[in-house]
C-alpha cells in the first residue's frame, strides 16, 4: 500500500441492518474459501430477508454482517419497471439540475429512461449475486489506492498522479458537498499479453472522495468498477475481468486503517477485513461490455453502490449498502488506474469513452449535475497519470493516461504507450 500523505486503502464495514426482518431463505450454505473466488477470498452467499410491495427482494450476507443488497423480481419486463422501483434500486432518473455556471439541464430523456429500465431488467436477470469478500492482499488488485500525487509539474487546471488518470471535480468547484457520482462506459480491451508480462493489471471506476487527500483531515473513497488482473506466477490470479465495489479509509501513522475492524467476514486470522474489496464471483464481465456504475452516500455513515453490466447480467452487482469507514464528500471522479508501484505492468485498455457522467450533492443521489462546464475555467480537474517505475524497464515520469474531450456529461480517458510500462 502507498503512503502519500498517510492515506491508503480501507474499509468495507457493516451497514445498518434493515429493521427486524428475519432471514427467511438461504441461497446457499455457510461462507467458505472456495475456488469460485478466483483471488482466494471468502465466498459470500445471499440470504433472502424479505420482499417489499414492489417485488424487490432484500438480501443479507453472513460473511459481511450488515450488508444489504436489493434485487428486482425475476422475469421483470419493461412495462413493469416503475419510478418507485428504480429509486428502490438506486437507479432513480436524474431530476432537473444545473451545471456549475447555473444553466438548467432538462430532466432525463426518454432514451435515458429506457437505459435505466434496461438496467433494472439486467439486474433482475442476474438475480442475487454470489460475491467474494477479498483479503488484505487483494486491495492492490482492484481500486485499492487513494490518489498519489506525481512529482512532475502540474498543468494549469489539473492534478498529476502516479496511479490515476481521468477526470475529477472537487467540492470547492462543485459549490458544496459531493455525495454521489455516476458513469457509463464500455469496458476496455487490455493490450498487454499475460504470456509476455506475467503480472498485468488495470481498473476503470467511478468514485466519491480522495481526489486531493489532506494530511490533516480524514480522507476516504467509495468506488466501483471493473478490473483486469493477471499474474501467471500465482495460480490464484488468472487472466480475467472482474467487477467490484470497495470503500477506502485513512491510514494512520502506525499503519492501521481507521474505520476497519479485525475479525470481520468470519475470518479472524485476517486483520482489518472490513477494509477489503468485495468482487463478483462470476467473472462474466468482458471487454466491450456496456456498464453503468453509481456510487453514493445514503448518509454520512452509509455508502451504497450499483454496477450494471448490460451485456452480461451475471457480471452486475445489484444495489448494495455498507457502513462507510470514512465519510469523504470532497470530490467525485472517473478514473483509470494502474498498479505499477506494486510490480504490475499496466494493461493498457486504449481510449475509455464515458457517455454519461454526473455528480450530486444529495444523499441517495438525484438532482444530478453535469460535471464539465467549459465556460468556467478551473471548474473541474483533469487527472494526468504519470509512470512511477516499480516495473523493470519502466521509466518514471512518463505520461501514461489523462482525461480528454470533457464536455457536459461525457469525456474520454486517453492512454499512451510507454515502453516497459504497458
Amino acid at each position: 500500500m502507498r503512503n502519500w500523505l498517510a492515506v491508503t486503502a480501507g474499509g468495507l464495514v457493516a451497514a445498518a441492518v434493515l429493521g427486524a426482518c428475519p432471514a427467511a431463505q438461504a441461497a446457499g450454505g455457510a461462507p467458505s474459501v472456495n475456488s469460485v473466488c478466483r483471488y482466494g477470498g471468502t465466498l459470500m452467499r445471499p440470504t433472502l430477508m424479505r420482499t417489499d410491495k414492489l417485488g424487490v427482494k432484500y438480501y443479507s450476507y453472513g460473511a459481511v454482517p450488515g450488508m444489504v443488497t436489493k434485487v428486482p423480481p425475476r422475469g421483470l419486463a419493461a412495462g413493469q419497471v416503475t419510478p418507485a422501483m428504480l429509486g428502490d434500486l438506486g437507479l432513480a432518473p436524474a431530476s432537473r439540475s444545473t451545471t456549475a455556471s447555473g444553466s438548467t439541464r432538462a430532466p432525463a430523456s426518454s432514451a435515458a429512461m429506457q437505459r435505466l429500465d434496461s438496467a433494472a431488467i439486467s439486474l433482475a436477470k442476474g438475480g442475487a449475486p454470489t460475491l467474494c469478500a477479498g483479503t488484505a492482499s487483494d486491495r492492490s488488485l482492484f481500486g485499492g489506492q487513494v490518489n498519489q500525487r506525481a512529482a512532475s509539474s502540474s498543468p494549469r487546471y489539473g492534478i498529476d498522479s502516479s496511479d490515476w488518470g481521468g477526470y475529477g471535480i472537487e467540492a470547492s468547484q462543485f459549490g458544496g458537498a459531493i455525495n454521489a457520482a455516476e458513469g457509463a462506459w464500455n469496458v476496455g480491451n487490455g493490450t498487454t499479453s499475460p504470456t509476455s508480462d506475467p503480472k498485468i493489471s488495470e481498473a476503470t471506476w467511478v468514485g466519491v472522495g480522495a481526489l486531493s487527500p489532506s494530511p490533516t483531515s480524514p480522507s476516504g473513497l467509495i468506488q466501483a468498477g471493473v478490473s483486469m488482473v493477471s499474474d501467471s506466477a500465482s495460480p490464484k490470479i488468472p487472466d480475467g475481468y472482474t467487477s467490484w465495489i470497495e470503500v477506502l479509509g485513512v491510514e494512520n501513522s502506525g499503519g492501521g486503517l481507521l474505520g476497519c475492524v479485525s475479525g470481520a467476514y468470519n475470518n479472524s486470522s485476517n486483520a482489518n477485513n472490513d477494509c477489503n474489496p468485495i468482487y463478483n464471483s462470476s467473472d462474466s464481465t468482458r471487454p466491450g461490455d456496456a456498464v453503468l456504475v453509481r456510487t453514493w452516500y445514503n448518509s454520512s455513515s452509509q455508502a451504497c453502490f450499483v454496477l450494471v453490466d448490460y451485456s452480461h447480467s451475471s457480471g452486475s452487482i445489484a444495489s448494495s449498502c455498507y457502513k462507510a469507514a470514512v465519510y469523504d464528500h470532497n470530490s467525485g471522479e472517473w478514473i483509470n488506474e494502474n498498479w505499477l508501484s506494486k510490480g504490475y505492468v499496466y494493461n493498457n485498455p486504449g481510449t475509455i469513452s464515458f457517455n454519461t457522467q454526473n455528480v450530486s450533492g444529495a444523499f441517495g443521489g438525484g438532482s444530478w449535475q453535469q460535471p464539465f462546464d467549459n465556460s468556467v475555467p478551473g471548474s473541474y480537474e483533469t487527472v494526468n497519470m504519470y509512470t512511477s517505475g516499480g516495473v523493470n524497464g519502466c521509466t518514471a515520469g512518463q505520461l501514461l493516461s489523462k482525461g480528454v474531450n470533457a464536455s457536459g456529461q461525457a469525456s474520454q480517458i486517453a492512454t499512451y504507450h510507454v515502453a516497459g510500462c504497458d
